[in-house]
């Protein structure tokens, strides 16, 4: 097992828990759209490739496609997809949005089609709806929210930025070489996984190698 520097661990991992699971939804789409992954290795190597290095969490704010494709992952197939009622005790109002004492509000993280131009900004740092950013939805609600959402987010990225980096993810396929078009499923439960399927793992160059090494003798 790999150990990097930047907090990224590789191989002989068991998938156990939402974290890593959370990284196995963000390198999914990735092979499932080969033209999103091309796009996003384009940006990345655009930050990357004149220092010779691996991503770092300052990249991030250079990264803006990569940044739209987080937060689609987080919309399109949330760790947590149930919404689980929730019911005010007095008349209250959240982020501008009025609620009278003792209704029902489930939260919804409706999916659709994998698309991250419906995130996509040239400037990363520009606003997105509180109303539609997952970024604001997928980490839970009000007092209950998740205390660790910075840091998972900002994990979740530069495990998705280092693997389009040294790696290339494709479809499975058969043993007569015929592409496995993939039939994603997932597990119904409070916490979400994804179920098995084929998908293929090959290295970008010779580079790859060189790059994790140089990382681990920082």
């Amino acid at each position: 097992m790999y150990a990097l520097s930047n907090g990224i661990s590789y191989l002989s991992i068991p998938i156990r828990n939402i974290h890593l699971k959370a990284k196995i939804l963000a390198e999914m789409p990735e092979g499932m759209y080969p033209d999103i992954q091309s796009r996003a290795q384009y940006e990345v190597d655009g930050v990357i490739t004149k220092e010779n290095r691996l991503p770092n969490i300052q990249d991030r704010k250079s990264m803006p496609y990569l940044e739209a494709i987080l937060k689609e992952v987080l919309r399109w197939a949330p760790a947590s997809p149930m919404g689980l009622f929730h019911c005010t005790t007095m008349d209250d109002e959240y982020r501008a949005t009025a609620s009278l004492r003792k209704p029902r509000s489930t939260p919804s993280n409706a999916s659709s089609t994998f698309n991250p131009d419906r995130f996509y900004h040239a400037d990363v740092s520009a606003p997105t709806d509180v109303q539609r950013n997952p970024l604001e939805l997928a980490f839970g609600f009000g007092r209950r929210i998740c205390p660790g959402q910075h840091v998972a987010e900002a994990t979740i990225f530069i495990q998705m930025a280092t693997f389009l980096a040294v790696l290339k993810i494709s479809k499975g396929v058969d043993s007569d070489g015929r592409i496995i078009e993939p039939d994603v499923e997932f597990t119904t439960a409070i916490v979400s996984h994804v179920k098995p399927f084929a998908f293929h793992i090959t290295r970008r160059s010779g580079k790859a190698n060189d790059l994790l090494r140089q990382d681990l003798e920082r």
